[in-house]
């Protein structure tokens, strides 16, 4: 029946009722609401909360990208150095290549094992590193054999010889101090000094 013929008040087809807006009350519009509300403020919180998290880890980036100390760059002095000459007999020289390298110009002490031929004898010797510059007192022995050097703190180092024997080397301000030193005299007076005064006139 066309809608123009229909009494007043009669009910209206079911698809008319579909197409009216619903009204519903301003309280179940603000219950409806408050969830998405809630919801996004919470996301905005978190939002908040991720960037704050984030800037730490980037002043750990930037310290990481920091540049090294300058002394992390030094070269052990021995590398390219010509034949060193003996202190009791200029005219027999160690001709020497480096077979340890502990060189550390960052360390307070630190050293380096030598080994070579003077003269016609196979011999070794311990070098010592004061912050990166060559201790040349006391001069070191030259050896015929050594088993081993260890670092005992930051400042002292142990020399450890054939049968137990030992040497222990420790920097006391910019001077190298030899305390309880095992080896047998014999060995400490027949074996030969290295002589290192050219790394004294590098420096001067």
């Amino acid at each position: 029946m066309n809608n123009c013929l229909r009494p007043f008040g009669a009910a209206q087809p079911r698809s008319a009722a579909l197409l009216r807006p619903v009204m519903l009350p301003s309280a179940v519009v603000s219950y409806v609401m408050l969830p998405c509300v809630m919801l996004l403020c919470a996301m905005l919180l978190g939002a908040c909360a991720n960037q704050g998290s984030e800037q730490p880890s980037s002043s750990v980036v930037a310290a990481s990208s920091e540049q090294p100390p300058a002394c992390a760059g030094e070269r052990n002095p021995f590398w390219g150095v010509r034949p060193l000459p003996l202190a009791s007999n200029p005219s027999i020289t160690f001709d020497f290549t480096i077979s340890e390298d502990h060189f550390d110009a960052c360390e307070p002490l630190s050293w380096a094992v030598l080994s070579g031929m003077a003269g016609p004898d196979f011999r070794k010797a311990v070098v010592f590193f004061e912050h990166g510059s060559v201790v040349v007192e006391p001069a070191p022995l030259l050896l015929g054999s050594m088993d081993a050097v260890e670092r005992i703190d930051p400042n002292t180092v142990v020399i450890r010889y054939r049968d137990g024997e030992a040497a222990t080397f420790t920097l006391d301000g910019k001077a190298l101090v030899l305390e309880n030193n095992t080896l047998a005299q014999d060995a400490i007076f027949s074996a030969p000094l290295l002589d290192l005064s050219q790394f004294t006139e590098q420096k001067s």
